[in-house]
């Protein structure tokens, strides 16, 4: 296993880190900030560009579907005591 790359990208105040390892069966993407980690695996052959290209389409779908997707702000439960 090799690491293709690590490096810190500033973006909107917030410092993401991107990492990349590659095998002879797949490429493995993480990309990590204060905000969210995001972890993908992409077939051997997919190039790095393309790689960072889906994730970034991925990030944008998952930043905009938040509220579908995810529990932003989770229910609370108010307990009816009944006598």
């Amino acid at each position: 296993m090799t690491a293709l790359s690590a490096r810190s990208v500033l973006s909107c105040r917030v410092i993401s880190i991107l990492t990349s390892q590659a095998t002879d069966t797949e490429l493995i993407v993480a990309w990590t900030s204060a905000e969210y980690e995001l972890y993908v695996a992409l077939g051997p052959r997919v190039s790095r560009p393309a790689a960072l290209a889906a994730c970034a389409k991925l990030r944008s779908f998952l930043k905009k579907e938040e509220r579908s997707l995810f529990l932003t702000s989770p229910p609370t439960i108010t307990g009816n005591k009944s006598q």
